[in-house]
């Protein structure tokens, strides 16, 4: 047994959560398991996939500016490769240079966890895989001599981007980048055609739980590095960010820690949100066109920076952080910082407050939640999108429903399950909020069920979930339109399950 940051009890392994999420397992066994995660066994757990060593490699933006071989050579990343979605090595005609003496080289390269998955994938002695000169792994560590093409260096990303605060695995979002064609008729539509509409939900249902209960396990290995209460600030700060701005405002959460925050702020919203949009260099210096009230809530914001800015000049945000052109403008994150400023002030005991929201219902839970973020009364930003911008004909909630909804599936209920919130609670996860469609979500749906499926197969907030998880876990990984996907074979061994059968009949009746 382990004891987790805030004195609960908890089990070590993926069994610690599965009696808040008792349908993942079913997703796990037997052998139904991610075809991305690393499973092996082995002393550390890695809770995250291959795929998101190889988002590390092809994006600058997280790849490390100094890349070091085993033997200490420096690499320079003058291309990272065209990124393949066929078989053979990840990465195709990367180019390289060496130092010292400026060594050129021009070759594939292939990722993977750990050092042995060359070995462990049978890429030894493979034709397609002659032409690499660069073997990138997540660990450290040497493939066996002899086993790579000759002269294939080796580097390790760990040792670099640990030693970096700002890193997060949470920042990549793999579906962001490129991933393969399915089959015109996927072979797992074929597999479940003949299924009960129960049994596709139980599917869904029990990839949703999973998904549910990998965020949970993510979040208490955080919570035992940084506690509770920093854990969920990054987290809500990285959620209210949404999608294009979640990576700055997770920077911002790290640069700018909550208790350094609390102690600066004092309890006044007004100073916590001009230190937050200060250090994230939304906070102008004399924007020309304000209204009255923007001209004084400006002077108020600067007033309450300007006494502070030189002891924060290490939290600021490099120029450029931010996207801010294409957003919608209630998702401006000069709004969003509004919201999260409301919470820190409200919120002086993260886990006193999630205990008491373990109690509530879950569809009741969104109108407790909004209580943090909203202010009594509507302020400046209720009303205002950016500092020169046409006042709102009427207050505009800082969150939204649908990012409130985020939030719970995201952010509060895998929280609540890492502190080991009630049992009885955490059976209710049918009223699971529904998020909104997506593409990945619309494009899992149609490979898995076809243009014909009934919307009950998504009308749960727990099965959109599953589609995700599924989506990460297989299609992700698919580079043969199909063809090696694992997940029918899995699917036909699945159903053959009497715990399988149990669930789907249980739904049914």
């Amino acid at each position: 047994m382990v004891r987790n940051v805030i004195g609960v009890a908890a089990p070590c392994g993926s069994a610690s959560f599965d009696s808040v999420f008792p349908e993942a397992r079913r997703y796990r066994e037997p052998g139904v398991r991610a075809a991305l995660r690393d499973e092996t066994e082995r002393p550390a757990a890695f809770r995250y996939s291959e795929r998101h060593v190889q988002c590390i490699w092809f994006d600058p933006s997280y790849r490390p500016p100094e890349l070091r071989t085993l033997t200490g050579e420096r690499v320079i990343v003058e291309d990272p490769g065209v990124w393949n979605l066929g078989p053979g090595p990840d990465f195709r005609q990367a180019r390289l240079r060496v130092e010292p003496g400026s060594r050129r080289m021009q070759g594939d390269v292939e990722v993977h966890v750990h050092p042995g998955g060359w070995r462990d994938h049978g890429h030894a002695g493979d034709p397609a895989y002659r032409d690499v000169c660069l073997h990138v792994t997540w660990f450290p560590g040497h493939v066996e001599p002899g086993l790579l093409p000759a002269g294939a260096l080796e580097v390790s990303l760990a040792a670099e981007l640990q030693r970096d605060p700002a890193f997060s695995f949470e920042m990549i979002d793999p579906a962001a980048y490129p991933y393969g064609c399915r089959a015109d008729e996927p072979p797992c539509r074929r597999e479940m055609a003949g299924w009960s509409g129960p049994e596709k939900r139980a599917v869904l249902e029990a990839a949703g739980q999973e998904r549910l209960r990998r965020k949970a396990e993510i979040l208490r290995d955080e919570m035992q590095r940084k506690g509770l209460g920093q854990v969920w600030y990054e987290e809500v700060l990285a959620a209210l960010g949404y999608r294009r701005n979640r990576n700055a405002a997770r920077r911002l959460a790290v640069s700018l820690p909550l208790a350094r925050l609390r102690n600066l702020a004092g309890g006044c919203e007004h100073t916590a949100y001009a230190l937050l949009a200060g250090a994230a260099g939304l906070l102008p210096d004399e924007p020309e066109g304000l209204d009255a009230e923007a001209a004084v809530m400006h002077r108020t914001y600067w007033n309450a920076w300007w006494k502070h800015r030189g002891d924060l000049e290490d939290a600021v945000l490099p120029a450029g952080s931010w996207t801010l052109q294409g957003l919608r403008p209630l998702n401006r994150p000069e709004r969003r910082l509004a919201a999260a400023a409301r919470m820190v002030c409200a919120v002086q005991d993260a886990e006193s407050r999630l205990r008491e929201l373990a109690m509530i219902p879950l569809p009741e839970l969104s109108e407790h939640i909004t209580s943090m973020f909203e202010p009594p009364e509507p302020g400046f930003w209720h009303t205002h999108t950016t500092w020169t911008g046409k006042t709102l004909a009427r207050p505009a909630a800082l969150v939204g429903k649908g990012r409130m909804d985020a939030l719970i599936v995201n952010v509060v209920v895998p929280l609540l399950a890492s502190i080991g919130s009630p049992r009885e609670w955490a059976a209710r996860l049918d009223g699971l909020p529904v998020e909104p469609m997506n593409e990945v979500l619309k494009q899992t749906a149609y490979h898995l069920f076809g243009p014909d499926m009934p919307s009950s197969h998504l009308a749960s907030g727990c099965r959109r979930q599953g589609l995700i998880q599924i989506f990460r876990d297989f299609c992700l990984q698919d580079r043969a339109r199909c063809g090696s996907c694992p997940f029918p074979g899995r699917l036909r061994t699945w159903k053959k399950q009497p715990s399988y059968a149990g669930a789907a009949g249980k739904e049914s009746a």
